[in-house]
């Protein structure tokens, strides 16, 4: 029979290796480790004791260390893995609470992020139809509704067709102007003709005088003349009359159109200065408000881009909120992981109580069957976890 010694501290080596193996729980590997390196340099100290007392030591020394390994694993060790299990309790509480809280506040930004998009569309389908459904690819069917772009292209026919108008009434103008010019040079070839009936009237009242001055030679046989001359001196005074309310009709007539021409002109010219201005001023205008609708198309596309990109992140962001599922399964895997150690460690320190006078063999073999049955244990709890190698979308379903 060999009692409990360094060879049988050894044997928890496999137990130890098992334990590395577990992620976090290597800081308790660590302490178990610590544990056998004191138990074996208090057995080589042992052996260099003179032989005649080397039996009596090392059965002090096992007994020793057997003393001490148990309390370490009965009464230090155990509170520690208490404790660390509080932690992950705690740790597992607040980020439940945590998630919670930010999978709601996602979901609220992943909304008003969906509203936002709907309204800006609807102001993007306002200024442009064909841009609205080129960048979204809907279209609302409203056969009432008009965008800027439209009103703008209307607006730029219409005060064309009004500029159009404007000069064409210029033109109107400066052609009245003109008839008006050749009516005042029409009138003054009346009054041409009136001078020129003056002077025939003139000429038949001395031919009708001398008439009379012959008749009065001829005596008695030229009365008869006299009579035609009187008659012929009548009519030429009947025809200066006339000739001279021609002519004031005439200059009366010359005078309102001279008032006519001057009123026309000075109008073709105003139309013709405020037109000029006008569609200036107008081509300027438009100019400006194409620019403005331009740089809104533009500033919409980046806001229409900017609220894809929010969209796409906030998804992103609720996806990997999943994480806090991962968290807690994890610290509920490391908590029965925690339990399961401190299992072993009471199973180890009963063997170090209950089996002093077994075999070396014996021993090893049962710390063997321990350390298969926690490996199972572990297996099968981290099975049903659920892997955390990535939160890559496709891996992981939304809440």
């Amino acid at each position: 029979m060999t009692r409990f010694n360094f060879y049988q501290g050894a044997a928890l080596l496999p137990l130890l290796l098992m334990l590395l193996l577990q992620e976090w729980l290597a800081a308790g590997a660590i302490v178990v480790t610590l544990i056998l390196v004191w138990i074996l340099v208090s057995t080589l100290l042992g052996k260099t004791v003179d032989k005649p007392r080397e039996e009596n030591v090392e059965n002090i020394t096992s007994v020793n260390t057997n003393a001490i390994l148990v309390s370490m694993l009965q009464e230090e060790i155990p509170p520690c893995i208490d404790e660390l299990k509080d932690d992950l309790n705690k740790t597992q509480q607040i980020n439940s609470e945590s998630f919670i809280t930010l999978n709601s506040a996602f979901y609220q930004l992943l909304r008003m992020s969906a509203e936002q998009s709907a309204s800006l569309h609807k102001v993007l389908f306002s200024i442009s139809k064909d841009k609205a459904l080129a960048l979204t690819g809907k279209e609302y069917y409203d056969p009432d509704a008009i965008d800027l772009k439209t009103f703008i292209e209307s607006t730029h026919q219409f005060l064309n067709i009004c500029s159009d108008l404007m000069m064409e009434t210029t033109a109107q103008s400066n052609d009245a102007v003109n008839k008006i010019a050749v009516m005042e040079s029409q009138m003054n070839n009346i009054n041409g003709l009136v001078d020129n009936a003056q002077k025939i009237a003139r000429q038949t009242n001395l031919l009708s005088l001398n008439a009379a001055i012959e008749a009065a030679r001829a005596g008695e046989m030229g009365r008869g003349f006299t009579v035609v001359a009187q008659e012929i001196r009548l009519l030429s005074d009947t025809s200066n009359k006339f000739n001279e309310d021609i002519r004031g009709e005439v200059t009366q007539a010359m005078t309102t159109f001279v008032e006519a021409k001057s009123m026309v002109e000075s109008l073709a010219k105003d139309n013709a200065e405020k037109s000029s201005q006008t569609q200036s001023r107008l081509h300027l205008e438009l100019i400006k408000f194409a620019e403005l609708e331009e740089s809104l198309e533009m500033n919409l596309d980046n806001l229409m881009s900017l609220s894809v990109d929010t969209k796409a992140c906030v998804n992103d962001s609720v996806r990997s909120l999943q994480v806090e599922d991962i968290i807690s399964q994890l610290s509920e895997h490391s908590v029965l992981q925690a339990e399961n150690m401190k299992q072993v460690l009471f199973a180890c320190s009963e063997l170090l109580s209950a089996e002093k006078n077994v075999d070396q063999d014996t021993f090893v073999n049962k710390l063997k069957v321990a350390a298969e049955q926690l490996k199972q244990q572990s297996l099968q709890v981290q099975n049903k976890t659920i892997s955390t190698g990535s939160m890559n979308e496709g891996e992981i379903e939304l809440f």
